[in-house]
């Protein structure tokens, strides 16, 4: 309900917060896959947020109510380059997972 009512809202409408906190609590409930599928509508939507969009939900990621599925996240970011190696989450999951 929450994503159709935010991909029914104008492109030029200045909703960053918004995309930011349905994203945060979308990977904080394990629905990584909605994330990315968002993530792809707000790219091809509003392509000139879509940087800024990003680094809040990255900044956010570390209030996070679980690591298993900001781990997935991040790795789905960087498969789909999204996230380059030298992001502080890729550092941290290297030192972790090794």
């Amino acid at each position: 309900m929450a994503l159709s009512v935010m991909c029914s809202v104008p492109s030029n409408v200045d909703n960053l917060n918004s995309h930011v906190i349905l994203l945060k609590n979308l990977t904080d409930v394990g629905e990584v896959e909605m994330v990315m599928k968002h993530l792809k509508w707000i790219r091809s939507n509003c392509s000139s947020n879509f940087q800024n969009i990003m680094n809040e939900l990255m900044a956010s990621l570390s209030t996070s109510a679980s690591l298993q599925h900001v781990t997935k996240l991040i790795q789905c970011l960087h498969s789909q380059r999204l996230v380059d190696d030298a992001n502080p989450w890729m550092k941290l999951m290297q030192n972790v997972y090794a």
